[in-house]
């Protein structure tokens, strides 16, 4: 059963007075103490060094039974990551250093993964040839086997990888924008042509008696400016949904549109390949 620490604190006095302390003791006493402070500082893996000198069976039963369970606890929560770098092929390269900070961490990738404490971590990960790769990240306790992966000489390269790259506006955007602003502009050339020949025949005065042919235009007309009014607000909808899914490095493609007008009838044909 696992005492309280104030037991603890108690108990271990006893003990020291019970027989005469001895230098072990001290030290099995003094590193149960720094283990504390240490996990305390999140510095697991020093605190779990420490715990493993408490656990001697030389020293008193009662922080034997302690540092160990402590330790079994520590085990758990210390974090460790496997880093992987690959060319721009991507291919594995082993010939990689790995930093955290200013300290090495990694002369080389062999695929193990390597302990670090919980917190705020900048790496920075060198291959020659190549510029550095560097990456901040907050590890947590607990995290086990947690990969870090990253690739040198990517395209445009030159600087720093960074993990966020420039959005670059695909065809996809400029057809279906072109495709919006030509719509209204071929609305109000369609509603202005038919405003302008309803207006002759209500001058004519002719209704409800005026000649078929020109009927059937002005409606066209006015068929193909609703169509066209419709066309033009949806590809404005569509285009800002298109910037901002816009994929890295432009696709090829080719787009059309093509207005059709006809006798009670008009249309907006647009179209694109990607």
């Amino acid at each position: 059963m696992r005492l309280p620490l104030l037991a603890l604190t108690l108990l271990v006095p006893a003990v020291v007075f019970a027989q005469p302390a001895t230098d072990a003791t001290q030290t099995c006493i003094s590193a149960h103490v720094e283990a504390q402070r240490l996990e305390k500082a999140a510095k697991l893996r020093e605190a779990r060094s420490a715990l493993v000198r408490c656990s001697d069976p030389a020293c008193p039963s009662v922080l034997v039974t302690e540092c160990t369970e402590l330790f079994a606890k520590l085990d758990q929560a210390v974090p460790s990551l496997v880093f992987v770098a690959r060319d721009a092929s991507g291919k594995d390269i082993a010939d990689a250093r790995v930093l955290d900070g200013e300290t090495v961490l990694l002369e080389r990738l062999d695929g193990k993964a390597i302990e670090v404490d919980p917190g705020e971590h900048r790496f920075r990960i060198e291959h020659a040839g190549e510029a550095p790769i560097e990456q901040r990240l907050v590890v947590r306790e607990g995290d086990k086997l947690r990969r870090v992966e990253v690739s040198f000489g990517k395209p445009g390269g030159g600087g720093p990888v960074t993990q966020e790259e420039e959005r670059q506006v695909t065809p996809a955007f400029w057809v279906v924008g072109g495709a919006g602003l030509a719509g209204l502009a071929v609305f109000g050339a369609l509603a202005g042509v038919g405003l302008a020949k309803k207006g002759d025949l209500d001058d004519q005065a002719c209704a409800p008696n005026c000649p078929t042919a020109d009927v059937d235009e002005v409606r066209s007309l006015f068929l193909g400016a609703d169509i066209t009014l419709g066309i033009g607000l949806a590809a404005l909808a569509v285009a800002p949904i298109l910037y901002f899914t816009s994929p890295v490095g432009p696709p090829s493609s080719s787009a059309f549109i093509a207005p059709r007008f006809g006798p009670g009838s008009a249309s907006l044909s647009v179209g694109a390949s990607f």
